[in-house]
C-alpha cells in the first residue's frame, strides 16, 4: 500500500487541526497545562490532538504509539482531557473540526495500513507550547515497517503561515512548505540545541569547534531548521522518545539525510538507526545509559526499568547527503570530544 496518499491524508488533518490547536496556544494556563511526573509539561492541546490522530488512524488498522496516556472526552461537556477542561470557547471548533477529520478517516478506510506502526508525538515541543515559543512547536506522525520509518509528516501548528516537511524515501516523496532552498554550510558552523541547559560532552564540541550555538525547542522543528539551512548538524546525548524522532528520521531520510544513534556514530563510525515497533521492551538497549525520571519507570516493587520508546543513544541528524570526507572529519572531531568527555545519555 502506497505511504504517500497516507502522508498528503495527514497533512490535510494537520491543517484542519492548525486553527484549533493556535486557539489553545492562546489560552494556555494553569486550567488547561499540568506537570507530568517526569517534569515535562503536557498540556489539552496534547491530549486533544492525540485523541483525534489515534481515531483517525485506528480506523485503518494501524499500531499506534503516542506520547500520551489519558482519557480524553469530546462528546458531551465541558469537554475534558484527563483532570484538564478544554475552555468552552474552543467547543464549537472542535465540534466542526471532528466533522472535517471524518471526511479523511472515511478515506484512510478504503485501504489497509495494518502492516504499520504510527507514532505520534502531538505537541512536540510542549515546555516550549506552554511558555509562548509556539513557533518552535511541531505535530509528529512517523509511520514505521518492519520497524523502519517509512514516511513521516512534521507540521507546525501555531505558525501564521503555513509550514511543513513531509517525506516517504521509498516513493521518492518529499515536500516543504515553504519551499526552501538550503545554503551549503560546513557541518561544524553550526550545531541545533535545546533552549536549556546541554551536556558537557555538547558544550565540548562546541568549544572545539567554535560552532554556533543555535538554541531552540522540539525535535521535529530541528529537523525543519535542519532542512531550512539555519543549522548545519543536530546531535544531543539526552531525553529523547522514538514519537520524538520517527517522523522526522523519515522526512531527512527522503531528503537524502539521517537520524541515527549517535552512541553508533562514536562507537563505530557508522549510521545505525533506531528500531520502531510496539511492545514493551525497549529495541536499542544502551548499557550505559543512566536511567533519569524521563526515560525510565519504576515497578511496584521498586525495580526500576528503561521505558520502552525511550532513545537511550543519543542522536545524530544531516540533512541531506554530505560529502565523505567531510563527514568522516566530523566524526573524527565527535570521536575526539568524546574521549574527553563522555557522552551523558540519560
Amino acid at each position: 500500500m502506497s505511504i504517500t496518499p497516507l502522508l498528503r491524508t495527514c497533512i490535510s488533518a494537520c491543517k484542519d487541526i492548525k486553527p484549533v490547536v493556535q486557539k489553545l496556544y492562546k489560552m494556555i494556563d494553569s486550567s488547561t497545562s499540568t506537570e507530568k511526573a517526569d517534569k515535562s509539561i503536557f498540556t489539552v492541546a496534547d491530549g486533544l490532538v492525540q485523541h483525534i490522530l489515534s481515531g483517525m488512524f485506528e480506523k485503518c488498522n494501524m499500531k499506534i504509539v503516542g506520547e500520551e496516556d489519558v482519557k480524553v472526552n469530546i462528546v458531551t461537556t465541558p469537554f475534558t482531557v484527563g483532570d484538564l477542561t478544554i475552555p468552552e470557547a474552543v467547543v464549537s471548533d472542535i465540534t466542526e473540526l471532528l466533522k472535517r477529520i471524518e471526511v479523511h478517516t472515511a478515506s484512510l478506510s478504503e485501504g489497509k495500513y495494518d502492516d504499520l506502526t504510527v507514532f505520534i508525538d502531538p505537541i512536540d515541543g510542549t515546555r516550549e507550547f506552554s511558555t509562548g515559543k509556539g513557533e518552535q512547536c511541531t505535530i509528529c506522525t512517523g509511520f514505521s515497517r518492519d520497524g523502519k520509518p517509512v514516511g513521516g509528516v512534521v507540521f507546525r501548528p501555531c505558525t501564521d503561515e503555513m509550514s511543513y516537511a513531509a517525506g516517504c524515501a521509498a516513493e521518492s516523496f518529499f515536500e516543504t512548505i515553504p519551499a526552501v532552498e538550503r545554503k551549503s554550510k560546513p557541518l561544524t558552523h553550526s550545531l541545533l540545541t535545546t533552549n536549556g541547559s546541554i551536556s558537557p560532552f555538547m558544550e565540548s564540541y562546541l568549544s572545539k569547534t567554535k560552532a554556533e550555538r543555535v538554541r531552540t525547542g522540539g525535535a521535529g522543528n530541528k529537523a525543519l531548521l535542519l532542512l531550512d539551512g539555519t543549522g548545519a548538524l543536530y546531535f544531543q546525548d539526552r531525553g529523547l522518545s522514538r514519537w520524538d524522532t520517527c517522523a522526522a528520521q523519515a522526512v531527512l531520510e527522503a531528503n537524502g539525510g539521517c537520524l541515527v544513534k549517535l552512541q553508533s556514530i562514536i562507537d563505530k563510525g557508522v549510521p545505525v538507526p533506531y528500531t520502531y515497533v510496539k511492545g514493551d521492551d525497549n529495541s536499542d538497549p544502551n548499557p550505559i545509559a543512566k536511567f533519569t525520571a524521563y526515560n525510565s519507570t519504576k515497578t511496584e516493587g521498586g525495580e526500576v526499568n528503561f521505558q520502552p520508546y525511550s532513545n537511550l543513544c543519543g542522536l545524530f541528524a544531516l540533512p541531506c547527503k554530505v560529502d565523505d570526507t567531510e563527514l568522516n572529519a566530523l566524526i573524527k572531531t565527535l570521536q575526539e570530544v568524546a574521549s574527553e568527555v563522555p557522552p551523558a545519555y540519560d
